[in-house]
C-alpha cells in the first residue's frame, strides 16, 4: 500500500506576509494630555512603527518587537501595533504571546479583520482548530472577500474533519482568486476525503497547471488515479512527482507509491526497484521494505522477501500488511504453520485498525482468503469494489473466493465484469472457475 498521504493540516496562509499598510494611529491615552504633547507622542509612535515595520518585513522579528514595544509605550491602545506584534510573535513561534496582542488589537478595534485573522493563525498553529474557525469566521464576517480569511476557514474545517464545509469554503476562496494553485490543491484534498475522486482529480489537475513544480500535487493525482482504478495513470503521476525531486529525501513517499502502482500494473521488477530506491533514500521507511517484500514475493524470491518483511516489522512491529506478505513468503517456502500464524496476526492487525483506504479492504480480503474465512473475504472485497468498481485484482480475488466456495454463478459474474476491464485477469479467473 502507498504511504498514507496527509490529507489534513494544510496551513495554506503565511503567518507574516500580510502587514497593515495604514500608519499606526497613535492613541496616546488620557484626555488631559496637552495637544502639543499628544502630537509629540503621535510622531514618536509613528517613527517607531515605521522602523519596526521595516525590520518585520526584513524578517528580523526580535528587532521589530523591540521597536513595536517602544511604539506601544507612546500609543498603548493602538490596534495596528498590537496586530503586528502578534504577527511577529507568531513568526517566532510564541503563539500565546501572539494571541494576547491580537486580543488587544481587536479590543481596541473590533472590526480589525486582520487581527481576527492573525488570531486564527495562532490558534491553528497550536491545533486549536475550533477557536481558529471562530476567529477566521469573524475576519470574513467583517470582510467577506478576504482571501486569506476564506482559506483559513477552509483549512480549519479540513483539520476538524468537516470535509464538505472545507470544500465549500475553498470554492468560495477560488471564486475570489481562481489562480490560487494551493487552494485548488486543497479543494482536491477535501474531495478525496469525501471519496469524490472524479471531482478531486479536476481540482488537482488545475492545481498542477498552476503549480507545475509541486511534487505533492502529483503525488495526490497518483493517489486519486489509483482510487479510480487507473494504475498506469497513477504510475505516470508518481514518475512526474519523482522527476521534480528524484534524489531528495522528500521523494520517499513518491517512490513508495510508485512501487505499489507498479504492482497493480504487473511490473514487479519495476515495483521492486522503486521500493529499493525508497529504502536507499530513507532506511527507516517501513513501507519501503514492506513493498520490497511484496515485490520479491511476486518475483518468486521468497527467502529474500522474508528478509525484507523482517526488516519492515523491525521498524513497525505488528503491521498487518507486512504480516500478510510474510505469510505469503512462508507459505511459498512450504512453512505452512508459520504462514498460518502470520496470516492470523495480520487479520488481528487489520481488525484493530481503522479502514482508511480502498487498498485496506483489499488487503484485509486477501488475509481472510488465505485463512479460508470466505464470508469475511467476500465482505472485504465488496467494500473495496464499492469504492473502486473497476479494481481488477479485487474482482479476480472475489471471483476466486466464490469459486472456492462452490458459488459458480457469482464467480462467473465477477468474470464477466472483469472481462470488460482486464481480459488478462479475466482469463486467470476463468481458469480458477474451470478447475473447480
Amino acid at each position: 500500500m502507498p504511504s498514507r498521504i496527509s490529507l489534513t493540516t494544510l496551513f495554506l496562509f503565511a503567518l507574516v506576509c500580510v502587514l497593515p499598510e495604514a500608519e499606526a494611529a497613535a492613541r496616546a491615552g488620557g484626555g488631559g494630555t496637552p495637544p502639543q504633547a499628544q502630537q509629540r507622542q503621535k510622531a514618536t509612535a509613528q517613527d517607531y512603527f515605521r522602523r519596526a515595520l521595516e525590520e518585520q518585513r526584513a524578517g528580523r522579528f526580535r528587532e521589530a518587537v523591540t521597536l513595536y514595544r517602544l511604539a506601544l509605550a507612546a500609543a498603548p491602545n493602538d490596534s495596528n501595533i498590537n496586530h503586528n506584534m502578534g504577527l511577529c510573535f507568531s513568526a517566532l513561534g510564541e503563539y500565546d504571546t501572539a494571541l494576547s496582542h491580537f486580543r488587544l488589537a481587536v479590543a481596541a478595534d473590533p472590526n480589525h479583520h486582520l487581527a481576527h485573522w492573525g488570531m486564527g493563525t495562532a490558534y491553528y498553529a497550536t491545533k486549536r482548530y475550533a477557536e481558529a474557525l471562530n476567529s477566521f469566521g469573524r475576519s470574513t464576517a467583517i470582510k467577506p472577500d478576504y482571501m486569506s480569511g476564506r482559506l483559513g476557514l477552509a483549512d480549519s474545517h479540513l483539520a476538524l474533519g468537516e470535509y464538505a464545509a472545507a470544500a465549500a469554503e475553498y470554492d468560495r476562496a477560488l471564486a475570489l482568486d481562481p489562480s490560487n494553485g494551493f487552494a485548488h490543491r486543497a479543494a482536491g484534498i477535501a474531495r478525496i476525503n469525501l471519496d469524490r475522486y472524479g471531482d478531486a482529480l479536476v481540482s488537482l489537475r488545475r492545481a498542477a497547471e498552476l503549480l507545475p513544480d509541486d511534487a505533492y500535487t502529483q503525488d495526490l493525482i497518483a493517489n486519486v488515479q489509483n482510487e479510480l482504478g487507473h494504475p498506469e495513470a497513477a504510475v505516470a503521476a508518481s514518475l512526474r512527482a519523482i522527476s521534480l525531486h528524484p534524489n531528495d529525501a522528500t521523494a520517499v513517499n513518491s517512490y513508495v507509491g510508485l512501487s505499489w502502482y507498479y504492482s497493480f500494473s504487473g511490473r514487479h521488477q519495476a515495483s521492486l526497484d522503486a521500493a529499493r530506491r525508497a529504502a536507499a533514500l530513507n532506511p527507516q521507511e517501513q513501507m519501503a521494505f514492506t513493498n520490497m517484500c511484496r515485490a520479491l514475493n511476486d518475483l518468486g524470491q521468497h527467502t529474500e522477501a522474508l528478509s525484507a518483511c523482517r526488516r519492515a516489522l523491525g521498524l513497525k512491529p505488528g503491521d498487518g500488511e507486512t504480516l500478510y506478505y510474510q505469510g505469503v513468503a512462508f507459505d511459498k517456502l512450504g512453512q505452512k504453520q508459520r504462514a498460518l500464524d502470520s496470516f492470523r496476526e495480520a487479520a488481528s492487525a487489520f481488525e484493530s485498525a481503522p479502514a482508511t483506504q480502498t487498498d485496506f479492504y483489499y488487503l484485509r480480503g486477501n488475509v481472510y482468503q488465505q485463512l479460508g474465512r470466505n464470508a469475511g473475504a467476500v465482505e472485504s472485497y465488496r467494500a473495496a469494489l464499492a469504492r473502486r468498481p473497476n479494481f481488477a485484482q479485487a474482482l479476480l480475488n472475489l471471483g476466486a473466493v466464490y469459486a472456492a466456495s462452490g458459488n459458480v454463478r457469482e464467480a462467473t459474474e465477477q468474470y464477466n465484469r472483469l472481462l470488460r476491464i482486464d481480459p488478462a485477469r479475466a482469463e486467470k479467473l476463468l481458469g480458477v472457475i474451470r478447475r473447480r
